[in-house]
């Protein structure tokens, strides 16, 4: 089955069901990641297919995404991505150097979230259902123009009892 765009209903979908999930038990062990990312500027589209992994850390948790992303063409390549999860609340999400990339409040999931890098504005958004959860990003700047849709399912279990 396809999965539903983003923002549409989804049997499942609650605040409740985010506010368990954004937590460090909720998020612990292995996601399967399904990335697409639509370029306006170019009309292709990429898509990544992989594995994300939390692992518990000093701080919170460690999320370390390994996949493979296949451009538009039909090129492919390896990809990964590490990002540090700390739990407060609020939920911060920070880049592997401790940079802060976002902040998330599980209460309110679908609130927009706006960072800035360099001449470049992501604005992005989270949802959470019974058996995954979803972001999606909004990426405008001199030299972009996409959306990028990435969709998280249970693989594993639960790293964190």
């Amino acid at each position: 089955m396809a999965p539903r765009p983003y923002g549409e209903a989804a049997p499942g979908a609650s605040l409740p069901a985010a506010e368990r999930l954004f937590t460090a038990a909720g998020l612990a062990g292995t996601w399967a990641v399904t990335r697409q990312i639509a370029d306006a500027r170019t009309g292709g589209t990429a898509r990544l297919e992989g594995l994300a992994r939390f692992h518990p850390d000093d701080g919170g948790l460690r999320y370390d995404e390994e996949g493979v992303l296949t451009l538009p063409g039909g090129q492919s390549f390896a990809a990964t991505r590490r990002y540090l999860w700390r739990f407060g609340p609020p939920v911060r999400v920070l880049f592997a150097d401790g940079r802060l990339f976002h902040v998330l409040d599980p209460a309110d999931p679908e609130a927009e979230l706006v960072h800035h890098c360099g001449d470049d504005l992501y604005r992005g958004r989270y949802r959470a259902g019974a058996a995954f959860w979803e972001t999606e990003w909004h990426v405008t700047g001199p030299r972009k123009d996409q959306v990028s849709r990435i969709r998280y399912r249970r693989t594993g279990t639960s790293e964190i009892s």
